[in-house]
């Protein structure tokens, strides 16, 4: 991948964080995955790229600063749309967790089982729910 490529990328990422918030707050997360999804692929400019590497360049709160700042779902979201627009089709997880009388959650993406946008320490705190497919439905 070259670095005109990762800049169309990351612009992607720029125009679409802002609205996947908004979807995520009016349909909810389900609702918004599936939307998002439903999207025909464009191109495969990311299956042959290390895309850990990719995905560190890519991640939203890194660089991005606009009014609506992402939250995990959010960038996990956005983030799940993109690669599938390239051919990528990354799990979203979400997982729990206690700390204390609270309760936690937090959500990334997987692929093959290798954690993308996160640290494998950090989602390693987290209980991950079952029954969510790709498609955001109950498997």
């Amino acid at each position: 991948m070259n670095s005109w490529q990762l800049l169309q990328l990351q612009w992607q990422v720029v125009g679409l964080t802002p609205l996947v918030a908004v979807l995520v707050r009016c349909l909810g997360w389900q609702r918004c995955q599936r939307l998002l999804l439903a999207r025909p692929q464009r191109s495969h400019c990311l299956a042959a790229a290390p895309l850990s590497a990719v995905m560190v360049k890519l991640e939203p709160n890194r660089w991005y600063r606009g009014p609506l700042r992402a939250r995990c779902l959010t960038r996990s979201l956005t983030l799940q749309a993109i690669l599938a627009r390239h051919g990528v089709l990354a799990q979203l997880r979400v997982g729990v967790a206690r700390e204390g009388s609270q309760l936690l959650a937090h959500a990334w993406l997987e692929l093959d089982g290798t954690v993308l946008n996160e640290s494998q320490l950090h989602t390693g705190e987290f209980t991950m729910m079952a029954g969510l497919d790709v498609d955001g439905g109950a498997s």
